[in-house]
């Protein structure tokens, strides 16, 4: 019980480290960010504010509210919903998936270009962008189960 406090004290000191660099962030041509919740300690970038007088604080930043499509998916073993849920999308906008697991997996999105997205055991909000109009399908790949079938325009 005593090592989760350490890896949570060591993770928080390698963010707020982290953020100290005067080098810019690397660049990335990936359309899709991953936040993920779990038993694990907390790997996600924290804000850091210090006042005159006052000792620094740590705050984790809120999640936006989704102004696209949502797409809540839970993995229980084998057992994958939603499935072949109907959805819409415009290119280039942001589809919110969020997926509950109690296991490690993968959604493969069948658009223009593929696109592999890694979840974790425990809860990941993903934010999915498919830049080709056309019908995609989301599938969670152990299972090959289709969780989604979105109509991009």
């Amino acid at each position: 019980m005593r090592i989760l406090p350490v890896l949570s004290s060591a993770a928080l000191a390698v963010t707020l480290l982290a953020g100290c660099s005067d080098e810019p962030a690397p660049e990335t041509d990936k359309p899709t960010r991953i936040r993920t919740s779990s038993s694990a300690p907390s790997t996600a970038t924290s804000a850091h504010s210090e006042s005159p007088g006052s000792s620094p604080s740590v705050t984790e930043p809120e999640p936006a509210d989704p102004d696209g499509p949502l797409l809540e998916i839970v993995v229980k073993g084998s057992s994958v919903q939603p499935n072949a849920q109907e959805m819409e999308a415009e290119t280039g906008q942001i589809i919110y998936v969020s997926v509950e697991s109690d296991r490690s997996g993968q959604l493969h999105v069948h658009a223009k270009p593929e696109q592999f997205l890694e979840f974790g055991k425990g809860v990941a909000e993903i934010e999915l962008v498919i830049d080709t109009p056309g019908s995609v399908q989301i599938e969670e790949h152990e299972t090959g189960s289709v969780v989604a079938r979105v109509d991009v325009r």
